[in-house]
């Protein structure tokens, strides 16, 4: 039996919004607030709550972003990375200095902040992550609904997988109430508190990484800026940095190697020739090439830069020999044609390159002048209508 692709859609969403909640960040803070001592009714409480602020934050903003068809910008989605690093640290240090508190045992009534702090603590989880899933969900989905039916059963699947994890986290919990001895809480709290602490820390140093990488252009922009006067000025400028742009070719070929990210630069290039926005429908790519992988690796770069895909019928792929690779860019309106294929010199430079190098040589593919990247093989003006 074949399944459709909005079922297919929905078992992705649900199947990752599942795995979603066992992030490293996810559990350092619902165990901090799952150490507070309440039954194993009320961690799941907790994890449902969570689970429903995290919606909140997927499914607004992220339908937000899809009906706009925009990217969260990068200094914004790193301000929300550093709203849940500062998040962690004041829930491990919470953890830390209230440890000697005897939590509530079963007979006692627990108090309702601990609910409402989870819900807080989703929204910032979600808010934190729905720039990236919605760049997933805008790159790789054919439409609209079928993006927003993915963001409610990701979210769907994040809240059930968490209510599980606080649920079963609150067993050694309620036994140290239970059996254990005051001393066996303190050492769980402390551990809860050191966890969070640490995976605040290791999150800052990824953070203030990016943020670098953001905010100064690397040596390789520099020269280039120096060097290619001539040439039409650098998508990077009008697009975004060169870390964003192979985010983009990582989340729709899965890494971003030299051959994905000459697609993506042609991609980019034609768009610009064309007119046209991101995920048009006025465009039709035809991309002729040896059925080989590096070659293909080509279309997905393609599709990382337009928006086109098989699903929305304007992504066709022929084969032919090594002699004929070419990539033809159609703007269905008016006829106007873009014909381009990799540089001469860039087939030289990094045919049959090692895998190990891909990283690497895709960075150099991203600042090189789009002359040693591609050629512009045809060209057909745009046909005024009689």
């Amino acid at each position: 039996m074949v399944l459709s692709p909005i079922l297919l859609t929905c078992a992705k969403g649900l199947g990752l919004g599942l795995l979603h909640a066992l992030e490293s960040d996810h559990i350092a803070a619902v165990t901090t607030l799952v150490t507070r001592g309440h039954g194993t009714r009320r961690a799941a409480v907790v994890g449902a709550t969570w689970g429903i602020g995290h919606a909140l934050a997927i499914v607004g903003l992220g339908a937000i972003l899809l009906a706009l068809g925009i990217r969260m910008p990068e200094r914004v989605s790193l301000l929300l990375d550093g709203a849940v690093i500062v998040m962690l640290v004041l829930l491990g240090a919470q953890a830390i200095l209230r440890r000697d508190q005897h939590p509530a045992n079963g007979h006692q009534p627990s108090t309702p902040r601990t609910p409402l702090r989870a819900m807080a603590v989703g929204l910032v989880h979600g808010a934190s992550g729905t720039g990236a899933l919605a760049l997933v969900v805008m790159t790789t989905l054919p439409n609209r609904l079928h993006g927003l039916w993915y963001l409610m059963l990701f979210a769907f699947g994040a809240t059930v997988s968490m209510m599980t994890l606080t649920s079963l986290l609150s067993l050694p919990i309620r036994a140290a109430v239970t059996r254990w001895n005051d001393r066996s809480i303190r050492a769980l709290r402390l551990a809860a508190g050191t966890f969070s602490l640490c995976t605040a820390g290791v999150l800052f140093v990824e953070t203030t990484a990016a943020y670098a990488r953001t905010s100064s252009p690397s040596s390789a922009q520099v020269t280039l800026a120096a060097s290619a006067a001539h040439h039409r000025p650098a998508i990077a400028e009008e697009e975004g940095s060169v870390d964003e742009r192979l985010r983009e070719v990582i989340v729709a070929h899965g890494e971003a190697g030299p051959w994905a990210v000459a697609g993506y630069r042609m991609g980019e290039y034609a768009l610009h020739q064309l007119d046209l926005p991101h995920h048009s429908f006025d465009l039709e790519i035809v991309h002729e090439s040896p059925a080989a992988v590096q070659f293909m690796c080509i279309v997905d770069g393609a599709a990382a830069a337009t928006g086109a895909s098989l699903g929305k019928m304007n992504l066709t792929h022929v084969t032919v020999d090594e002699t004929r690779l070419r990539t033809t860019y159609r703007k269905r309106s008016s006829g106007q044609t873009l014909v381009l294929r990799p540089a001469r010199a860039f087939v030289e430079r990094f045919m049959n390159l090692g895998r190990r190098d891909f990283a690497a040589a895709g960075r150099v593919v991203m600042t090189l002048p789009e002359n040693e990247v591609f050629a512009v093989e045809a060209a057909t003006p745009e046909q005024t209508p009689r």
